[in-house]
C-alpha cells in the first residue's frame, strides 16, 4: 500500500521538484511525506487530526516547492521578487 503511494507520489513530485530546484531528490521527497503520514496515523487521536496534519504537511511541501521554484525563477530572470 505504502510503495503505491509513494510512487504516485514520485510521478507528482518529480516534475515539481526538479524546476524548483530543492537540493534532495524527489524518492527523497516522496519518502518524507510517505513517512510524516505514517507518523501521523500513529500520533493522531482521531480521523479529523489525521486528516489535518496530512494538511499541514502538503502544505509545507507545497511551500517549499512554490518558493524554491519562483526564486529559482527571480535568479534567472530577475523578475518576481
Amino acid at each position: 500500500m505504502y510503495t503505491e503511494f509513494q510512487d504516485l507520489l514520485f510521478e507528482l513530485l518529480n516534475e515539481a521538484r526538479t524546476s524548483a530546484g530543492l537540493n534532495c531528490t524527489t524518492r527523497e521527497l516522496s519518502l518524507c511525506l510517505t513517512y510524516a503520514i505514517r507518523g501521523f496515523k500513529e500520533m493522531a487521536v482521531d480521523s479529523r487530526e489525521f486528516r489535518r496534519l496530512i494538511r499541514v504537511q502538503v502544505r509545507l511541501v507545497a511551500c517549499a516547492v512554490g518558493r524554491s521554484a519562483q526564486r529559482r525563477a527571480y535568479q534567472r530572470t530577475g523578475v518576481g521578487q
